[in-house]
């Protein structure tokens, strides 16, 4: 019993020091367009105004643009790139969710060929777009 006390209390001092496990944990949320999801994966602030966004596993995005579609509705097209190898010109996705000039780019992990990743914008309105590498 005393060990069990003691386990616990140098679980409870290793979860303070650690902070969130959250964080570290894999997020997937498998909807094309979702609020409150949590955002535990890491951020990069792009420019959604023909800028780039490195992800992980040597992918990048490359000349991202945004616009509106309709009343509602708004486009995001951008070039896919793995290293220095253009995978994917034009890669378009239209989605419900507005999303500012100013944007985070947030990468979920990479399963299989399937590349997702999620936008936020400053009102944690969270929109997540999924791409199937060929």
């Amino acid at each position: 019993m005393k060990s069990a006390t003691t386990l616990a209390i140098l679980l409870a001092g290793l979860l303070a020091a650690v902070g969130d496990l959250s964080k570290y944990a894999p997020i997937v949320c498998h909807v094309y367009n979702f609020s409150g999801c949590p955002v535990a994966f890491s951020k990069i602030s792009v420019n959604l105004n023909h800028g780039n966004a490195k992800l992980n596993h040597e992918y990048e995005l490359r000349d991202i643009r945004y616009g509106p579609n309709d009343v509602g509705t708004h486009w995001f097209k951008f070039n896919l790139y793995k290293m220095t190898s253009l995978i994917s010109a034009d890669v378009e996705y239209a989605g419900a969710n507005k999303i500012p000039w100013q944007d985070r780019i947030h990468q979920l992990p990479l399963d299989g060929k399937v590349l997702e990743f999620a936008f936020s914008d400053f009102d944690n309105h969270i929109g997540m777009f999924r791409y199937r590498i060929k």
